[in-house]
């Protein structure tokens, strides 16, 4: 269990994920709609949520390419930065500084799940919801 208590990236990304998740999910998707609907807001809901999923696949996908070597998007949105401080980065995302690193495969595959769970549930939310 002392894996969990670790705090960095790829921790954030996860409860990020998870909070998302749950929110979409318990949201009430069928009983809100036909309520907000006929006062014009269920767009203003839409765009909260896709607004929110944006980000958190944003912060994402950052780290997935730090991850995996273009340093040149990592750069190009977060301003210059030496290879110092890139690798302290992706360090910091596989624990490296930690009791309990975790490899690159098990983090990049981590990723991907959490990504693939934030389409999912936006997909349901406002397509099938």
């Amino acid at each position: 269990m002392e894996f969990f208590k670790q705090k960095g990236p790829l921790s954030r990304h996860f409860t990020c994920t998870v909070v998302y998740v749950l929110l979409v999910y318990t949201g009430g998707a069928r009983e809100l709609r036909p309520i907000l609907e006929p006062l014009g807001l269920w767009f203003d809901v839409w765009i909260w949520t896709f607004g929110m999923a944006a980000l958190i696949t944003a912060d994402i996908v950052y780290d997935l390419l730090l991850l995996n070597g273009f340093t040149g998007v990592w750069r190009w949105i977060h301003g210059p930065a030496d290879e110092a401080e890139l690798e302290q980065r992706r360090r910091r995302i596989l624990f490296g500084n930690e009791d309990y690193p975790v490899s690159k495969g098990a983090a990049n595959a981590a990723m991907l799940v959490m990504l693939a769970a934030i389409v999912v549930s936006f997909v349901w939310f406002a397509f099938l919801a």
